[in-house]
Parts: C-alpha cells; structure tokens; sequence
C-alpha cells in the first residue's frame, strides 16, 4: 500500500535530487573562490533543508511501521540512535551555528564542517552518557520507559564505552578543526552536565541553573571557533541562552511535574507555588529581552537588530504574564 504511491514519492526523489545539485555546485563554487557569508549560509540552508527532508521521510517509515505491525520494532542502530538524542544534539549544533556566523571573521568551510561534526559527536557522547546514568529514572517516567537501556534492549556497559569514545573523538576532531579553546570549552560543557547536572537533578531543583551553564555554552563555542577568544558577542550569546533556558524549562517541570516526582527528581514545581514559577518565568524572560538589546547599546548591532530582538522579545514577555491567567 506505501509502495504503490510511487509517483508521490518519485515527486519527492526529484525535489531531493535538485537540492543535491544544488547543494553540491554551491560547494563546488565555495572551493574554487574566497568564503562569501551569504553564499556560505545558503550552502548550510540547502544542506540543512535536505536533511530535515530526509528525516520527514524517515519519520514517515517510522508512522508506516506502526500502522501496519502495530509498533516500531526497534533496531540496534535505531537504539543506538536514541541514546545519542538526535534532536538534542541538532540544537546544539544549530546554536554553534548561530555563534559562528555572528562572528566578526572569516572561516575556512571545510575545517567548519569538521568541527560541526566534532561537535556533534561530543554532544552525543554526552547524551550517551547521561542516558546511563538515568537508565534507573528513565524506568520509572511514561515518557521515557521505552528508551533502549531502561527497556534493556541494549546494555549499560556499552552505552558507558559509546558514550567515552564518542566524548574523546569529538573534543579531538573540534581541537583539530578548530582550536583548543572551543575543544576545552565543549569538555568543560559535557563534563559538567554528566557529573554536575545528571547527579544533582534528584537532590535540588537548582540543578536547573548548572544544567543551564552547559546549555548555553555551544552559542560560545560557536564564537570562539571562529575568534579564538571570549570576548564581544559571544558573552551576549551565551547569556541570551542561558537565561532562556530557565523559563523553559520551569514550564517543563510544571507540564511533566507528576512524572518527575514519580521519578524521584527535585524541581521548582514541586518545591515552590505555581505563582513565584510564574513570577520567575516573567523575571528570567525580562532578562532575556534586555539582555537581547545590550548588543545594541554598546554598539555591536544595529537598529535593524534590536527592532526585530524586540518584536520577538516583548510577546515572549507578553505570554509570560499570560501565565498567571
């Protein structure tokens, strides 16, 4: 019944196919010229279009397979997958992203998708590792139960060895794409929030501000990669996201409260009263706004900038205060 709909997915094949030629000339054209920004980010935009396309089709295989045998039978590179969090670790490499190309230099594209790919690795590695250190939680949550090792579809031990391997060879692939700094930067990232983040989630919900730290340092690494340096924009990017992280996440807890504190971990929603969440969501997300603007202010955006910061900032604000309603 999927195959006989070929001419819907011929349809899609050739859309595929053209975006690879284009893809592959706008390369071609980048090796045989100086980088140019624009061209550069209209490689990645047809890149990253390809892959969200591949993914919508593997997500697609995925709803067939359920339809028709009931579940997804799992696969051990499907499990392997998930410890690794695919869509976690695309976000950290889109925010990487968004530091490398505020940055005020010029980058060799090649050494660039190296270092994304080492970047990518490590985020995984860490994932890895913190889905075996939460194999127990995992067990006792809806949502999560399911996942490879609390399911004991795949051992503990190999998740461990995974998880180190992959940690080891994304800092040294970043360190020899990029420089020390942003490998340093990317460890310190991975090792906080395995053995700071992960242990401390059960016993305080001020877990949630050490967690932010390691969420917010790709937007760095993605400066500093570029920079080799901490410095100008790169300090707004990395506050700008951890302190977006605090109102989300505080939001999660109260969504999910009935599952975390089945599983035994300590957040807000379980400690303080619906009203001080709601009061610290506006808080944090007023400190977003005005940190989005200081870009601005000290002269390393412009008008433009801090127009279209505030168009998106102020009803982000406005859904906050929505809140206590």
């Amino acid at each position: 019944a999927w195959l006989s709909r070929s001419s819907f997915f011929l349809k899609r094949a050739i859309v595929l196919g053209i975006l690879f030629l284009l893809q592959g000339g706008s390369g071609i054209y980048l090796g045989r010229i100086l980088p140019i920004r624009y061209l550069i980010l209209v490689h990645f935009a047809i890149g990253f279009l390809i892959f969200t396309l591949l993914l919508w089709h593997l997500t697609e295989c995925r709803l067939y397979e359920r339809k028709f045998l009931g579940k997804i039978i799992p696969t051990f590179l499907n499990d392997v997958m998930d410890l690794f969090k695919p869509k976690l670790t695309i976000l950290v490499v889109v925010t990487v992203l968004m530091g490398v190309f505020l940055a005020p230099l010029t980058f060799n594209i090649v050494w660039l998708i190296i270092g994304l790919l080492g970047i990518w690795i490590q985020a995984a590695g860490s994932l890895c590792l913190n889905c075996y250190l939460e194999r127990d939680v995992d067990a006792k949550m809806e949502r999560t139960k399911d996942r490879p090792l609390p399911a004991g579809r795949l051992s503990p031990a190999l998740a461990l060895n995974i998880g180190i391997m992959t940690v080891i060879v994304g800092t040294l692939l970043i360190w020899w794409a990029g420089n020390l700094l942003t490998a340093a930067l990317g460890l310190a990232a991975v090792l906080s929030y395995v053995y700071l983040y992960t242990p401390m989630k059960p016993i305080s919900p001020y877990a949630l501000y050490v967690g932010a730290v390691p969420g917010a340092i790709p937007t760095l690494m993605g400066w500093t990669f570029v920079t080799n340096a901490i410095n100008g924009l790169g300090f707004y990017l990395f506050g700008i996201l951890f302190l977006w992280q605090i109102p989300h996440f505080i939001a999660i807890s109260i969504y999910r409260d009935a599952e975390y504190r089945a599983a035994g971990l300590k957040t807000f929603a379980e400690t303080h009263s619906r009203n001080y969440l709601i009061a610290t969501m506006i808080g944090f997300t007023a400190l977003i706004v005005m940190t989005s603007i200081l870009p601005y202010q000290v002269g390393l955006r412009g008008g433009i900038y801090a127009i279209s910061s505030l168009i998106v900032g102020l009803p982000f604000l406005g859904l906050s205060f929505y809140g206590f309603w």
